[in-house]
């Protein structure tokens, strides 16, 4: 190990040299101080070849072993649980489109009991003109819809699980890919089409997820207006409209969610041997198209 290091005199420390006079010059020096370090024997300076082997050995097959795992789930994934999911949402499905006509009630219910309160306050501030003016304060609320938030959150349990499952798949996928190569490549665009497919569902389950909150602001907007405008109807009606549709919008969802399973699953089922082997033995392809 070498190591090099370069100081510089302070200005003044060196003397000229003939017909200087032995007075102290104005240039600065440069000393170059050089520090070298071996290790003779090769066994006391970091970690031996033999060593190094070893742990790089280790970390490979610790992590074969967890793409052997993930390979594992994955397939469980494809054989067992999208099939079991989608029979779960399509009874989950039904229960939905009964819930209509509870929510439609529960949305009348809650906005004709919407409990308001016009308070009259008299400002300390006067105006122009000055006299004191006159606020009114609104004291109120309006509950939630509870059959939306029922369904929404029996509902988030399994788009969220399919966002789980469909990041898996692809992993799965994406470790079962070859090394790039010029031809035989046609295993491998099912790969990617596989793969395509695994992120529409993903975007479509962050999307249901997002049109929940999209409700909830909306509603609140709707409430606050309510709240403070208690005596026009159209702000009732269309509360009771929203979570009508609101309602069935999450009836929908359920039924895009279970059909996101049986597509995944039947595309993936039909195309298992590409998925796994996209080369099959090796040999190149040697059709003319």
């Amino acid at each position: 190990l070498g190591i090099f290091k370069t100081l510089r005199a302070p200005r003044g420390s060196l003397k000229r040299g003939n017909g200087g006079g032995g007075r102290t010059g104005g240039r600065r020096g440069i000393v170059v101080v050089l520090f070298f370090e071996w290790d003779w024997s090769g066994h006391n300076v970091g970690i031996g070849r033999s060593e190094r082997g070893e742990i790089m050995a280790s970390t490979e097959n610790k992590l074969l072993m967890m793409k052997q795992d993930l390979m594992t789930q994955a397939e469980r994934v494809v054989n067992v649980e999208l099939v079991e999911r989608a029979l779960q949402l399509e009874e989950k499905r039904k229960e939905f489109f009964n819930a209509d006509v509870r929510c439609h009630a529960a949305a009348a219910e809650a906005v004709e009991n919407c409990d308001v309160a016009i308070r009259s306050l008299q400002s300390s501030k006067r105006d122009a003109d000055g006299k004191f003016r006159v606020l009114l304060a609104v004291d109120g609320s309006l509950p939630c819809n509870k059959i939306i938030l029922e369904l929404t959150d029996r509902l988030r349990v399994d788009v969220e699980k399919q966002i789980e499952l469909m990041g898996q798949l692809k992993l799965w996928i994406q470790l079962s890919m070859p090394r790039i190569e010029d031809g035989n490549n046609f295993g491998v665009s099912i790969q990617q089409e596989v793969i395509n497919e695994l992120s529409r569902s993903e975007d479509g389950a962050f999307a249901i997820l997002d049109s929940g909150c999209k409700y909830l602001g909306t509603r609140a907007k709707l409430g606050t207006k309510l709240l403070k405008y208690g005596n026009v109807e159209d702000y009732k009606r269309a509360i009771v409209e929203l979570d009508r549709k609101e309602a069935i919008n999450l009836c929908l969802c359920c039924l895009d969610t279970r059909n996101y399973y049986i597509t995944i699953h039947d595309l993936i089922s039909k195309n298992m041997e590409k998925l796994k082997r996209p080369r099959g033995s090796g040999v190149a392809s040697t059709s003319m198209y």
